[in-house]
């Protein structure tokens, strides 16, 4: 079933989809005992009261991200699942499971020394009239989207981050936002460092994410999710037909995690 927030777009989803039925109202999937699990693809200030709304239903839920907006809406998600702990909760942190993130992960797994990780992101420009933009209704570019990176960086390095820096180009009141131009490190517990550079002046020509990983005398370099390339890791790297930044592979390991099978879905407290 699908929900969707006009008759036209309802109409217009049952169509090409073919779903048992569409709704404008999300609480009959909420309440219909067929759905075992929703998935949040709404605005992001929707999101939380929406999760926790699944949650008390005691469905399972796939959130695109963010999760939420602040750090209150958080504590509420944690707090509803508190009471319905045999819920799964997972957020679509997509790169995690793409084929090229699961090889550099295979690779650095066993290591015990600290790695350092320059991510890239040639994010391209945003209208600051468009939704996302909005501070209300789409949290900015750093809250909608550069969670994704941040999220890729601490899977990888697998440690609590102990420091977080950002320095970011001064805003010219139109063109420009703060949010589409930022350098963000990360200082790691057991030492590791993460940079993360993304930015909306780049060119459209260049390749929107380039993530370099550098460990124990060896590199690694993901490029757009099509190729990766090793350099002194006794490991060959991977070339792709196609980009793939782990969609079709999230739903996979969530449809396990479901039925209680060995899954890369981690913990919600691991999640977030």
């Amino acid at each position: 079933a699908i929900a969707e927030k006009t008759t036209s777009s309802a109409k217009s989803i049952s169509e090409k989809y073919k779903p048992k039925y569409v709704t404008t109202d999300y609480k009959q999937l909420l309440n219909d005992p067929s759905i075992d699990l929703i998935i949040i693809g709404t605005r992001h200030n929707l999101h939380a009261k929406q999760v926790i709304d699944a949650i008390t239903s005691g469905k399972n839920v796939l959130v695109e991200k963010p999760l939420a907006m602040n750090h209150e809406e958080v504590a509420m998600i944690e707090a509803a699942l508190a009471a319905n702990h045999n819920t799964i909760v997972t957020v679509g942190f997509n790169r995690r499971y793409s084929p090229l993130t699961q090889k550099v992960k295979s690779i650095i797994e066993n290591n015990t020394s600290p790695i350092v990780i320059n991510y890239r992101v040639n994010a391209g420009y945003l209208p600051p009239d468009i939704w996302i933009q909005d501070l209300e209704e789409g949290g900015g570019r750093i809250i909608g989207e550069v969670c994704h990176f941040i999220d890729l960086i601490v899977y990888l390095v697998s440690d609590n981050i102990k420091t977080i820096n950002a320095i970011h180009i001064p805003p010219d009141g139109y063109n420009v936002k703060s949010e589409d131009n930022v350098i963000i490190s990360l200082e790691f517990e057991k030492g590791s460092i993460g940079v993360l550079t993304y930015t909306s002046i780049g060119g459209q020509e260049m390749e929107k994410e380039r993530l370099e990983i550098f460990i124990n005398g060896g590199s690694m370099v993901i490029r757009d999710f099509v190729e990766l390339q090793t350099f002194n890791c006794h490991q060959s790297g991977i070339s792709l037909k196609k980009a793939d930044k782990g969609h079709k592979v999230l739903i996979k390991e969530l449809s396990k995690k479901l039925r209680d099978k060995d899954s890369l879905i981690l913990p919600f407290d691991r999640d977030i």
